[in-house]
């Protein structure tokens, strides 16, 4: 029995290691939003929340093809992408910012204030959302469980001047490696739902683990002495 739990330490052991590893943003408005909360999911504050693009990557790679795509999901079913703002929507840095939306999580409407057209319909739940950020066929979770070899690519920054506010740091690494960052979202009317990290949760089965070894030693050993 021993065997077989030092392996499974040891791929654990490895997972946290690998699980380290993320590409999310730095901070790049440090007096104006706190440290990486590590929020996952969130919760609405309010009826409606507010979403301003501040920077998209897809914009200067691709310029005449528009943007990535924002939106939200629901933690129940993260295959139902709700867009809050498409590639015809342009971030505030670019030359013409046409970027803003709101969420109205009463009624089931995401509407583009810069056009005053409705952006998505959904159904309203009583629970948590996640976000996510699409560029052509790549897509970017909060959650890291959800991203490739579960990366964390999304930096939450909490405001610190106006209250239920983020700014989101959706990330990726380049060819050589280099973190890059994809796209930098504003969203008022929510506040961060604390979820143990991936690494939490290792270390969390690695003690079970070690303590449920200990309590077969000492019994095999009275089994043996009888």
């Amino acid at each position: 029995m021993k065997q077989p739990y030092k392996k499974l330490l040891g791929i654990l052991a490895a997972l946290f290691v690998c699980g380290s590893v993320n590409a999310t943003p730095i901070n790049p408005f440090p007096a104006t939003y706190g440290v990486d909360d590590g929020s996952e999911l969130f919760s609405p504050t309010d009826s409606v929340a507010l979403t301003v693009e501040f920077f998209d990557f897809q914009e200067i790679l691709t310029p005449d093809a528009g943007g990535a795509t924002f939106g939200f999901y629901y933690a129940s079913n993260p295959d139902n992408l709700i867009t809050i703002l498409d590639e015809s929507d342009f971030s505030a840095s670019s030359a013409s910012p046409s970027s803003t939306a709101l969420v109205d999580f009463a009624t089931g409407v995401v509407l583009d204030q810069d056009s005053t057209t409705i952006q998505s319909l959904f159904t309203p739940l009583e629970e948590n959302i996640g976000f996510f950020l699409t560029i052509s066929d790549f897509t970017v979770y909060t959650e890291s469980v959800l991203n490739a070899l579960a990366l964390d690519m999304v930096a939450t920054f909490p405001s610190l001047i106006i209250p239920s506010t983020y700014l989101l740091g959706f990330g990726s690494v380049n060819e050589s490696g280099t973190p890059i960052t994809l796209a930098l979202e504003i969203v008022s009317g929510i506040t961060g739902v604390s979820v143990p990290a991936p690494g939490a949760l290792l270390l969390i089965i690695i003690g079970m683990l070690l303590l449920q070894t200990r309590m077969i030693s000492p019994n095999r050993n009275m089994r043996r002495a009888a």
